[in-house]
């Protein structure tokens, strides 16, 4: 591996992110523009991916697919489970750590595909699709074991089983429409429909 290969500006941008970290600098984005740049990310992996996936062999991308949702589904589950029997974090922080792990980190997925590119390295474009498809069973997941971590809470609380049943009915209504009209969500899948589409 050579240093040239290091040298990459979502390498090198990567690195002084965590430079600024370890010293307490105060660099920060603007909140909105950091929307902007996130939206834009997730417009450029869910276009890619629906490119990938229009010209992707139907069988095998429809195995990726799958793959995909089922480890956006289990992970966020098996992170739940392994920091809830530690008992040192509470049922709500544990959903929430476990959605977040149990989705996609779009930027450290393109550093790699760009070191990668820079290498010369061959890989499968496969993962392109599951990146765009994953996000979305983690996010549901997530708030999920929310509500069944605050229905326990309300129980708990003397609010009674009845009580936190109805709350919960309330909230799970509401609780599915968040996550699946989550911004994220909506220009993940939808950039990759897109993409898709103008592909056929």
């Amino acid at each position: 591996m050579s240093l040239s290969s290091l040298l990459l500006p979502a390498v090198l941008f990567f690195a002084l992110g965590v430079i600024a970290r370890l010293i307490k600098s105060d660099l920060r984005f603007p909140p909105d523009l950091a929307k902007v740049l996130s939206i834009y990310l997730l417009m450029a992996i869910g276009l890619h991916g629906g490119y990938e996936l229009a010209k992707a062999d139907i069988a095998i991308a429809f195995q990726s697919i799958i793959w995909a949702l089922i480890l956006g589904f289990t992970l966020p589950i098996i992170g739940y489970l392994a920091l809830v029997a530690t008992r040192k974090v509470s049922p709500l922080d544990a959903a929430a750590i476990s959605a977040h792990y149990g989705s996609v980190s779009a930027g450290t997925f393109l550093t790699a595909i760009a070191y990668l590119d820079n290498l010369s390295v061959q890989y499968e474009t496969y993962p392109l699709i599951m990146l765009a498809v994953m996000e979305s069973p983690a996010i549901v997941v997530g708030l999920l074991l929310a509500a069944k971590a605050r229905h326990t809470v309300a129980a708990r609380e003397g609010g009674g089983k009845a009580a936190a049943d109805n709350a919960e009915k309330g909230d799970f209504k509401d609780m599915l429409r968040d996550a699946f009209t989550n911004g994220s969500v909506v220009v993940l899948i939808g950039s990759m429909i897109i993409g898709a589409s103008s592909h056929l």
